[in-house]
């Protein structure tokens, strides 16, 4: 394999959609990841297409989810027609229930014209909702992993390279470098050249550059997540209550999360967790106890003390670049991000 125009690091939504970015601008790209695509916490994901809580959210990082928003309908209409996957994207709205937050929310939505709806009945009669809820009706769903299939099999189709269990061991730097120029990085013992380097790593972003005294910090958030299953679909919105939500599908399956753990980077699931949120789901919803359980995972989330993801270069480097951090909100701001610095580059 010959020289690299660019070379992404980290295979979750980010990278795989910063790598197709890149290669439908023409370039040249190698995509690697330590184990294989989409498999961390990407896959982890619920696949609610906003902040939890828009109101809180750091600005620069609500412009990246704002922007998200509206260009989500194209990214998926162009991966459907390239691949023929659907990764189910629609606009199932959510129904906002905690009582803490209705108020913000409701505020919130006045101040961005979105639309509302303090009257919405179309739930489940015996789902406990109080009265004083709040429905967006504007707040999209994707399926997350075939949004991930559907990824992989574009990538495939623009001819990028893709290195699975190829773990990035260091940055190569050498005294014949040209000043805040990177040659070269070492992967599974192995060297690979290109001109540019993106690490979208993830909450492993800080390890990977901790040798080179980056001033990055990301710290891993578990969550905690339950998949059931009914023979058909019970209610179409998806509901948030706080930090626990349901996520009905299409076909029966619905989601049920989600904790928030800072456990390092322990990605064990408990018995503690899962009780939690079958506590949680049945008091809001008792006939949730007649779904099949089908599985129980975890993710560990990057998070930013200040709530923003690094997008840009990498101090004392004129050719390296960082996508990451962006906690609860990599899948709806991963095709704006990739976009971004895929313009840094070209």
């Amino acid at each position: 394999m010959g020289k690299n125009d660019c070379i992404v690091v980290g295979g979750g939504i980010i990278g795989m959609a910063t790598a197709r970015e890149l290669a439908l601008r023409g370039l040249r790209v190698s995509l690697f990841d330590k184990g294989k695509l989409g498999m961390e916490s990407s896959w982890a994901a619920g696949g609610i297409l906003s902040p939890m809580r828009p109101w809180s959210e750091n600005p620069g990082s609500f412009e990246l989810s704002h922007q998200g928003k509206a260009c989500y309908a194209g990214f998926i209409s162009e991966l459907k027609q390239q691949t023929g996957i659907d990764p189910e994207y629609y606009c199932s709205g959510l129904l906002m229930i905690s009582q803490d937050d209705v108020g913000k929310t409701l505020q919130w939505a006045k101040n961005h014209e979105i639309l509302f709806d303090e009257e919405y009945k179309n739930y489940p009669v015996n789902m406990r909702i109080p009265a004083k809820s709040i429905f967006l009706a504007e707040i999209a769903q994707v399926r997350v992993p075939r949004l991930l299939k559907a990824l992989h099999a574009s990538l495939l189709d623009l001819q990028v390279n893709i290195f699975e269990n190829a773990e990035l061991a260091d940055l190569d730097n050498t005294q014949n470098n040209t000043q805040g120029i990177l040659q070269s990085v070492t992967i599974s013992g192995k060297k690979h050249y290109a001109d540019n380097f993106i690490i979208t790593a993830g909450a492993w972003t800080e390890k990977l550059l901790k040798k080179n005294d980056a001033q990055i910090e990301i710290e891993p958030v578990l969550g905690q997540m339950l998949c059931l299953k009914f023979p058909e679909q019970r209610f179409e919105m998806m509901v948030l209550d706080g930090g626990h939500y349901f996520i009905p599908r299409k076909d029966g399956h619905i989601l049920i999360g989600s904790t928030m753990e800072h456990v390092g980077f322990n990605k064990e699931t408990s018995e503690t967790a899962k009780n939690e949120l079958m506590a949680w789901a049945r008091e809001l919803w008792p006939d949730i106890s007649e779904a099949k359980f089908i599985k129980h995972w975890s993710g560990l989330r990057p998070a930013t003390e200040n709530g923003k993801p690094y997008i840009g270069q990498l101090e004392n480097y004129d050719n390296v670049y960082i996508n990451a951090g962006h906690f609860r909100k990599g899948i709806l701001q991963a095709p704006v991000c990739a976009r971004m610095i895929s313009e840094m580059i070209c």
